[in-house]
């Protein structure tokens, strides 16, 4: 049996087992069992009871024991809510357990000094609090480091506007060097050429923000499936399953980055029918949430979409 001191210590160390353990040692003589999973640098609970979890009252009473645990390692948290032994989650919501820190002021700014208090620790108040969980807004370019910048660069090169804005860029250039040297119409040479080479502007590249594509299927499983084998749908329980339902990407605070639709359903066998989707020109964030139609949730961090090669599913039925 583990020591209460040593669950705790595990706890405190990031240890995602332990920190379930000692959430489940209050919420499960209420009907409540949590699982816990840490991925990068955040952790997430998954709340399961026979009815709908309260979300209001499990959330803030989770929050405040993990603010007070200040487990290593991690810094995000997500709760989502969900009947016992389902997959699909009825809720879900997340915040911080790290402020983020303030940003450098830019040279020749005025800064008002603070003085500080060695060894007084202050707490948040009420509004500071809410601050920490508010979505963090994109960094101005002249705020970004030198490694960001080149981050962006790369992330925006692998894009498909990224690659045709570089052999835009590299034909430009091309060309501009080959006239600059050979000028048929120049009597004077290659002297004149250089001279007018040296003169030559390049223009600036504008920084664009990376974009992202979601290519994603809902498979319906199912004896009652109607239609043909090109435009198949549900039936009772699973008539809105069908052709054009709509697709919502979210961020992990809920703001709407992107919309779609679904196709047409595509028999794959006489009990499955493959709605296919793809959502573009979605913005980097550090959580997604996807939602097709009114059948809940599918919810992934950027790693772990990365890992996915940004290609989802979802299944219903049997």
């Amino acid at each position: 049996m583990t020591e209460p001191h040593s669950l705790l210590n595990q706890a405190k160390s990031g240890n995602a087992q332990a920190i379930a353990t000692i959430i489940n040692k209050t919420l499960e003589p209420k009907g409540i069992h949590v699982k816990a999973s840490i991925s990068y640098d955040c952790l997430t609970l998954i709340l399961e009871s026979t009815t709908a979890p309260a979300q209001e009252a499990t959330v803030d009473f989770i929050k405040k024991g993990l603010l007070k645990l200040q487990p290593n390692n991690v810094s995000k948290v997500i709760v989502r809510g969900r009947i016992k032994d389902q997959t699909l989650n009825l809720w879900q919501e997340s915040f911080n357990l790290i402020e983020p820190q303030p940003t450098t002021p830019p040279p020749h700014s005025h800064s008002i000094p603070t003085t500080h208090t060695a060894d007084k620790k202050t707490h948040p108040s009420a509004s500071q609090k809410k601050k920490t969980f508010k979505s963090v807004q994109p960094k101005q370019f002249s705020e970004l480091t030198i490694s960001e910048i080149i981050q962006n660069i790369v992330d925006f090169i692998k894009t498909k506007n990224g690659e045709r804005l570089s052999i835009v860029l590299v034909t430009f250039i091309g060309t501009s060097i080959f006239w600059n040297v050979v000028n048929p119409d120049n009597p004077q040479g290659s002297s004149s050429s250089t001279a007018s080479s040296s003169n030559s502007i390049i223009p600036a590249i504008p920084f664009v923000q990376p974009k992202y594509t979601i290519k994603g299927s809902v498979t319906l499983i199912d004896s009652d499936i109607e239609g043909t084998d090109d435009h198949c749908y549900g039936t009772g329980g699973f008539g809105d399953i069908r052709t054009n339902m709509p697709v919502t990407i979210r961020d992990g605070e809920g703001t709407i980055l992107a919309t779609g639709e679904t196709g047409s359903g595509k028999k794959e066998s006489i009990v499955t029918c493959i709605f296919e989707f793809e959502v573009s020109e979605i913005p980097k964030v550090d959580f997604y949430s996807i939602e097709v139609g009114r059948r809940g949730q599918l919810n992934y961090s950027f790693q772990e979409l990365e890992e996915k090669d940004w290609t989802v599913g979802l299944s219903l039925g049997t």
